[in-house]
């Protein structure tokens, strides 16, 4: 008497398996949604979550992964392209330095996403030219640049976030969206040439 009053008490199985089973149609039924499980069940099942802690997987993944768009960064902002026309070994003696942008993001034109520079980009004005050089650790790889005043346009004044941006238009094909203050500097300084 006393074990028939603790028995567990049985689970109607079928009622289970036909719930899951509407979940499981409905959520199918949209592909992202099926799409994100396929990934979740990829990442879970196949891929154990330590490969992503491990020695091995930072020295040979993350870091080949960074260097290589560390090497990219040039080409996906145009950067390089403006090197071939404007690349410098230095900047001109009488560039006078307007500072680094809190807020920078350089892109092509014909490209999918502006690449992020904040405060890595040194912006400099001298009396025939907008100098730009990167500070970080693509240094090496992205030449600086001296662009003559007559390639350099005022492209408007913008805001994000309540942080008012101006853009600049540099030869025909790269956008530079900086920081407000420093976007008046260089129009002061294109004004006064």
């Amino acid at each position: 008497g006393k074990l028939a009053a603790h028995a567990p008490v049985p689970v109607a199985v079928a009622s289970l398996e036909s719930v899951e089973s509407r979940l499981h149609d409905r959520c199918y039924a949209c592909p992202f949604i099926a799409a994100a499980a396929l990934m979740t069940r990829f990442f879970i099942d196949v891929v154990p979550w330590w490969h992503l802690i491990s020695p091995a997987f930072v020295i040979f993944v993350v870091l080949p992964l960074l260097y290589w768009s560390t090497t990219k960064r040039g080409d996906w902002s145009g950067w390089n392209g403006l090197a071939q026309s404007y690349g410098v070994d230095a900047w001109p003696g009488d560039a006078s330095d307007l500072g680094a942008p809190r807020y920078c993001r350089i892109r092509r034109r014909d490209g999918c996403a502006p690449q992020k520079f904040d405060q890595q980009l040194r912006v400099a004005a001298s009396p025939t030219e907008l100098c730009l050089r990167v500070e970080c650790c693509a240094t090496g790889m992205m030449r600086p640049l001296a662009v003559p005043w007559r390639a350099v346009r005022d492209d408007g004044v913008q805001s994000t976030c309540g942080i008012p941006l101006g853009q600049l238009a540099l030869g025909d094909d790269v956008f530079v969206t900086l920081d407000g203050a420093i976007h008046a500097g260089v129009l002061a300084a294109k004004g006064a040439v």
